[in-house]
């Protein structure tokens, strides 16, 4: 449907006002047969061309030219005259250049306001990865997460237990400034990873009192040091596998964290010993937890194109499918496991 969007003459007197703006489909009058060939028109006499639509008054004369973008009719300059075969074609050349022009102004502001929508895109993406790496650093040395440490290293102390009270110490230093590192991209290579996801473990083991053991290992083909996934991710998840069940089970609890590929993607599984009735992300004070993370995996879609899945596939595996950047073109099977 062509709509009539601008006029000069009767149709426009004062104010841009159009009066009695007309609409025709795009076939219908001379006006939409342009619309539709994609070709000018200049018409002598309307009385003879059964094609003709009157607007606010009989017109004797008609020039009509398209206005094309990219080779598609985006709109029409049509003009009329009271007189027969008063458009000559210097007036269809000229009202060709005057299309020409429109098209060229027309994609250029398209153009920069798909520019403006990017950038502003960008932006707000930009802003929202910042807040979402500062939530993830928040995630990792939260208040409670520094609380439970200086306790555990007061217990060590009062005990006189002054070689676990150091090395607790260390791991947590050590803890603190791999989470800081990683917290400073969107992405961390795996051996990183793993080593934010061990030092982690080995805190909470000695936390716990060796009430739990874990092994977090690579299968086949999978190389730490070549492999980059998004950063600071899994360790959300390992964290929320430390339920009152896993730590109240009479046999020490056992967690397993393996990475496996799988043609374009790393799958990282998560298992633990104790079973659920339902995802541990269910329960009220995960759910807010869950949200963040949902809304980072859908940010890194977003912004830069990573598909991220979660799924359990049994009451006690998660499994969290990464895409995955490998830095090296070469392949080679390496395994490799950190077991307590």
């Amino acid at each position: 449907m062509l709509i009539q969007k601008a006029a000069f003459g009767p149709k426009n007197e004062k104010d841009f006002t159009i009066y009695r703006a007309i609409e025709i489909a795009v076939g219908t009058g001379i006006v939409g047969s342009v619309a539709k060939s994609g070709l000018p028109e200049l018409i002598g006499d309307t009385s003879l061309d059964s094609r003709y639509i009157r607007d606010d008054a009989f017109r004797l004369s008609e020039i009509t030219v398209p206005i094309l973008l990219n080779g598609k009719v985006i709109g029409i300059i049509d003009c009329e005259h009271s007189e027969r075969n008063f458009f000559t074609p210097r007036h269809l050349k000229t009202l060709t250049l005057i299309a020409s022009l429109c098209a060229n102004k027309i994609l250029s502001a398209t153009n920069e306001e798909k520019i403006r929508k990017e950038q502003r895109a960008l932006h707000e993406a930009q802003q929202k990865l910042a807040e979402f790496k500062m939530h993830a650093l928040r995630t990792q040395i939260n208040p409670h997460f520094i609380f439970n440490a200086l306790n555990a290293i007061q217990s060590f102390i009062v005990t006189k237990n002054v070689d676990q009270a150091i090395r607790y110490l260390s791991l947590v230093g050590k803890f603190i400034r791999k989470v800081i590192a990683a917290s400073d991209s969107a992405l961390t290579s795996l051996a990183d990873e793993i080593e934010i996801l061990v030092s982690y473990l080995e805190l909470e083991k000695l936390r716990f009192g060796n009430k739990f053991h874990y092994d977090v290992s690579t299968g086949p083909g999978v190389d730490p040091s070549r492999h980059h996934i998004p950063s600071l991710l899994i360790h959300l998840f390992a964290a929320n596998s430390f339920t009152d069940k896993f730590l109240d089970d009479e046999d020490p609890g056992h967690l397993s964290i393996l990475f496996q590929k799988a043609d374009n993607s790393l799958i990282c599984s998560i298992m633990s010993s104790s079973q659920y009735d339902s995802s541990p992300f269910d329960e009220p004070r995960q759910q807010d937890l869950w949200n963040k993370v949902h809304a980072r995996v859908t940010l890194l879609h977003d912004f830069y194109g990573m598909k991220i899945t979660v799924t359990r596939s049994d009451s006690n595996v998660v499994e969290i499918s990464l895409p995955t950047s490998v830095v090296a073109s070469n392949e080679r099977n390496i395994g490799t496991t950190a077991t307590n």
